[in-house]
């Protein structure tokens, strides 16, 4: 590793690279998966100055304390004096400067979604792939058609705080020990575990969306139509659901007791850790529904409506839509408290990158402020998804909303990727996903592919949940110290996740 450490800005935005010269990351410095080169635009001096930046083993922290970096230089010359490619892991991409020399230099490759910012190489998709992996198929009137199910928007991607926000979420945080002894940092929404009893409550909103699909005659894409989906008509169901009604959850015969999904969730995850209280909970307050809030899409690029075998209606919208007319403005709103949690939800709508069943499914994501977490505000979108939408119905009613709560409760801090406000943690390879990692603590990810769920029955009504990872799958914690010694809350993976390699 080079020995002359590159002088950046305290945030890390802005190095000054000399060429030829290799240079070793400032303390506090995280770069995540790969190399990257930057290469002149097409209208440029093709003599300009190229940066690379060499990151082995796909992560690199230097100097918080998290101890799990290996080697990370910057290195800058023409075109001829760059580092040979030799010396590059395997992901090295070459990367066109933005033309107008302003704000990101992106680049989909690899599986990653990269972002290069003057010498700062930050992964805001969570190493997941751009297009994940077709592993569910929607059930339409026109025939199956093969998609991804994926949930999710890329880390870092959430708004500032608005000036003088003062309450916040209630959240602890502490460092859990990784790989053998190297702690993390991690921001957990309740109290800690290990402090013995405690019960925390947090206030829950729904905010339907209807989603009225308007475009003109002319410009219908093939296999759609014009109509509405409007989530008001499933507010009830979600109420009713598991997501905020007691349950009973047994798992591999331990009583985890009668409780909402999520809680038992947190308390399986624990359960072994020294100080937990059978009397500790973090549980969501009844739902408050709000009034429904209506987007109406009337151009094909930004959202189609598409009828299903069964005869029932399903919506896609591109990402960005529901975010721009109605979520963010909600978010921001200034009676919109830090402490409660915002329940974005859809009937059978789901997002996509195009606005067609083409780059289909996001069915639900969480997302925060920016920094400081103390006052961040944090929200979920979900789709309530309708019998018959995927083909052997796969997915279905809330099942979305627990894989969007699990990972909120876990790692609710999303909004930017800095250590110790997003739960990094050693990068895993995300099962069933031809190779694609992941850098942070997502519960239900690893478990999206093919989708692992259960019931559960509550108000005389059967619902669908997913399975999720506990903390110890990404820690290696061996034995577990959740609940049986296990390492997802229904025992589907019995090892811990597969590290990410060199590269």
């Amino acid at each position: 590793m080079a020995q002359t450490v590159a002088q950046c800005t305290p945030t890390g935005s802005d190095c000054a690279i000399p060429e030829q010269i290799p240079l070793q990351f400032p303390p506090g410095f995280i770069a995540i998966s790969g190399d990257a080169v930057l290469a002149p635009t097409l209208n440029s001096d093709l003599a300009a100055v190229s940066d690379i930046l060499h990151i082995n083993n796909d992560f690199f922290d230097s100097g918080l304390g998290t101890g799990i970096g290996f080697s990370c230089i910057l290195f800058s010359g023409h075109n001829g004096t760059l580092p040979s490619p030799a010396t590059y892991t395997a992901n090295a991409v070459e990367i066109r400067e933005n033309p107008l020399g302003l704000g990101d230099t992106q680049y989909f490759g690899n599986g990653t979604d990269y972002h290069l910012e003057t010498g700062v190489l930050s992964n805001r998709g969570g190493s997941k792939a751009a297009l994940p992996a077709k592993n569910v198929a929607l059930d339409l009137a026109s025939g199956p058609v093969s998609v991804s199910n994926s949930y999710g928007i890329g880390i870092g991607q959430g708004p500032d705080q608005l000036p003088g926000q003062a309450d916040g979420l209630a959240f602890y945080s502490a460092n859990y020990p990784a790989l053998g002894g190297k702690p993390i940092p991690f921001n957990i929404v309740g109290t800690n575990p290990a402090n013995g009893a405690a019960s925390t409550t947090i206030a829950t909103f729904i905010v339907p969306i209807k989603v009225v699909f308007a475009t003109p005659a002319a410009k219908l894409l093939p296999h759609t139509l014009n109509g509405a989906l409007d989530g008001t008509g499933v507010a009830s169901a979600t109420q009713n659901s598991p997501i905020f009604l007691d349950a009973d959850y047994t798992v591999g015969g331990t009583d985890l007791g009668i409780t909402q999904y999520g809680d038992a969730l947190q308390r399986a995850e624990f359960y072994n850790i020294p100080g937990f209280s059978q009397d500790y909970h973090v549980l969501l307050g009844t739902p408050i529904v709000m009034p429904t809030q209506t987007v109406t899409v009337t151009d094909p690029t930004q959202g189609n409506l598409y009828r299903l075998r069964s005869g029932a209606l399903l919506g896609v919208v591109a990402s960005g839509v529901l975010e721009s007319q109605v979520i963010i403005p909600t978010v921001l709103d200034p009676h919109t408290l830090s402490s409660t949690l915002p329940i974005f939800l859809t009937d059978n709508v789901f997002e996509s990158f195009d606005g067609t069943i083409n780059t289909c499914c996001v069915l639900g994501y969480h997302n925060s402020q920016r920094p400081p977490a103390s006052s961040a505000k944090t929200w979920i979108y979900s789709a309530h998804t309708e019998s018959g939408t995927f083909v052997n119905n796969v997915i279905l009613d809330v099942q979305a909303l627990s894989h969007e709560v699990a990972e909120w409760l876990n790692d609710p801090f999303v909004g930017r990727l800095r250590v110790g406000f997003v739960n990094l943690i050693p990068p895993a390879v995300l099962p069933n996903t031809g190779g694609a990692c992941i850098i942070n603590f997502e519960t239900g990810d690893p478990l999206e592919a093919p989708p692992v769920s259960f019931t559960q029955t509550t108000n005389g009504t059967t619902y669908h949940l997913q399975d999720e990872v506990l903390l110890p799958w990404y820690l290696h914690s061996t034995p577990s110290f959740s609940v049986n010694g296990q390492f997802t809350f229904r025992n589907t993976f019995k090892t811990p996740s597969a590290l990410c390699g060199p590269g």
